[in-house]
């Protein structure tokens, strides 16, 4: 029993940390249906895909600028 304790300790802040990265910003539960928000952050119209810039064009860092003069 002292294992198992032991196991839930270690386990369970990043079971909370998944469930809850997972409805907030995707608005789902960890089983794939509907989350507990009724907003998420993933309904932005406001998203720049990162990896998408050529690099002769910034790169990354291009993309990271094109996100901030979207906010």
């Amino acid at each position: 029993a002292a294992g198992l304790w032991t196991q839930l300790q270690r386990d369970l802040p990043t079971a909370f940390a998944r469930a809850f990265d997972m409805a907030t910003i995707h608005g789902k539960n960890l089983a794939g249906s509907t989350g507990p928000f009724q907003d998420y952050l993933a309904m932005t119209s406001k998203s720049v895909a990162l990896g998408t810039t050529a690099q002769n064009m910034g790169g990354i860092w291009g993309d990271f600028v094109e996100g901030l003069d979207q906010i």
